[in-house]
C-alpha cells in the first residue's frame, strides 16, 4: 500500500562526500523525506540502465570526490537517494523506461523516494548549455507534480525530455504509475493525492524539484 512519496533532485552535490549541497536545497530535501518517516517499506526510485532492484555503493569519485572508485557504483539517482537517507534501510529500484512492475507490493505501508532532475539546459553554463525550451518544460513538470497530474507525468514527451537532458522522466513516470494504481481502503479513487512543491529552481542551470505527495483522504487528519 503506497502511503507517501517524496521527490528530490539527483544532484551530485547532494552526495555526502561532496558536502551535501546548499543549505536551502538540502533542508528542503530532508523536510520532504520526513513524510516517509512512518512507512514500513522505503523504496528509492531513480533512473538506471535496467529496471529492477539494484545494489551497489554510493560513490562520488566520478563527481570529483577524492578516493578510489568503487567496483560497484550505484547509478547517480540511486546514489543520491541512498546518500540522503544515510543509514536508514531502503530498497533501491532502478527504472530504465518509465515502467516499474512490482514497485509497490502487498499491504505494507510503502513510501517512495523519487530521485530525478529536470532539464539540464537552463543557462549557458548548464551541463547541456542553453535551450530556450528548457524553462517551459521544467515549469510544466513543476505544475504537474504540484497538481498530482499523474497523466502528465506518465506521458511527458520522451524525445523532448532526452533533448533537454531531463534526468527524472523515468522515475517520475514510474512513481505516477504506482500512485495511479493505488486504491486506498475506504474508497478513495486511484490518483487521490495532494501535492506540495517546496523547492523549484535551477541554481546550476539544472531544474531541481523538491515535493511531496500524500493521500488526499489523510491530509489534515
Amino acid at each position: 500500500m503506497l502511503v507517501a512519496l517524496a521527490f528530490v533532485p539527483s544532484a551530485p552535490l547532494l552526495l555526502p562526500a561532496l558536502g551535501g549541497g546548499p543549505d536551502d536545497l538540502r533542508s528542503a530535501c530532508q523536510q520532504a523525506i520526513s513524510v516517509l518517516d512512518d512507512v514500513e517499506r522505503l523504496v528509492v526510485v531513480g533512473a538506471a540502465p535496467r529496471t529492477g532492484r539494484c545494489a551497489g555503493t554510493v560513490d562520488a569519485t566520478g563527481w570529483g570526490a577524492p578516493g578510489a572508485p568503487a567496483a560497484d557504483p550505484l547509478p547517480l539517482a540511486l546514489a543520491v537517494g541512498a546518500g540522503l537517507l544515510g543509514d536508514r534501510p531502503a530498497e533501491l529500484y532502478g527504472v530504465a523506461d518509465g515502467t516499474a512492475p512490482g514497485l509497490v507490493e502487498g499491504d505494507r505501508r510503502t513510501g517512495l523516494l523519487v530521485v530525478g532532475d529536470g532539464t539540464a539546459k537552463r543557462t549557458e553554463k548548464a551541463p547541456g548549455h542553453f535551450d530556450p525550451r528548457a524553462a517551459e518544460l521544467d515549469e510544466r513538470v513543476v505544475k504537474a507534480v504540484a497538481a498530482c497530474d499523474l497523466t502528465a507525468l506518465r506521458e511527458l514527451d520522451a524525445a523532448l525530455a532526452d533533448e533537454l537532458w531531463v534526468g527524472g522522466r523515468q522515475a517520475w513516470a514510474a512513481a505516477a504509475a504506482a500512485a495511479q494504481a493505488e486504491v486506498r481502503p475506504g474508497g478513495a479513487a486511484p490518483g487521490g493525492w495532494t501535492g506540495e512543491v517546496s523547492y523549484a529552481a535551477a541554481p546550476y542551470g539544472v531544474g531541481y524539484l523538491v515535493a511531496t505527495w500524500l493521500p488526499a483522504d489523510l491530509v489534515g487528519v
